[in-house]
């Protein structure tokens, strides 16, 4: 079902989006893909395990002459690097983090995942995603998370 949603989307990627490329996160796909869907436009996803996690690009088509790599990292972690002009690159991270109640380790683990990508050789990085984050009070430090934006929006402060 989600899958068709994307489809969809990427349809009409022209008329709705002012973008040229859409993070995908909890794709659920059971292996890795790279589609060239009839609109041109690029779905690209990777492999979850047991049905969870996964992550991918809806790319415009557009940028299809400019990617240079497409690569799963890991079930939460992607990377697609375009060249920007005939000097410089840039890399774009999707992530999809573990929620609170999974292991730290896990956590850790997809956190320096992420690292060793920005540490590669490109002149640009955008790490983009469901971070799985909190926002609130930190119940053991009294430590706002949100901002006065946040506040201002109405958004109600949690203790966690």
């Amino acid at each position: 079902m989600a899958y068709h949603v994307f489809v969809f989307v990427a349809l009409n990627f022209d008329y709705y989006y002012n973008t040229f490329m859409i993070g995908l996160s909890e794709i659920r796909r059971a292996e890795e893909r790279l589609i060239t869907l009839k609109s041109g436009h690029i779905l690209y996803h990777t492999n979850a395990s047991n049905g969870q996690q996964g992550v991918g690009f809806l790319i415009h088509k557009a940028l299809s002459k400019n990617i240079i790599e497409v690569q799963q990292i890991s079930a939460r972690v992607a990377t697609v690097k375009l060249k920007v002009n005939q000097r410089f690159s840039m890399k774009l991270i999707q992530v999809y983090a573990p929620t609170s109640s999974r292991p730290d380790e896990e956590v850790e683990q997809l956190y320096e995942e992420v690292q060793r990508q920005l540490t590669t050789d490109c002149h640009y990085h955008i790490v983009m995603g469901d971070f799985n984050a909190k926002i609130g009070i930190k119940s053991d430090e009294q430590e706002h998370a949100t901002g006065k934006l946040a506040a201002e929006r109405g958004m109600k402060e949690e203790t966690y």
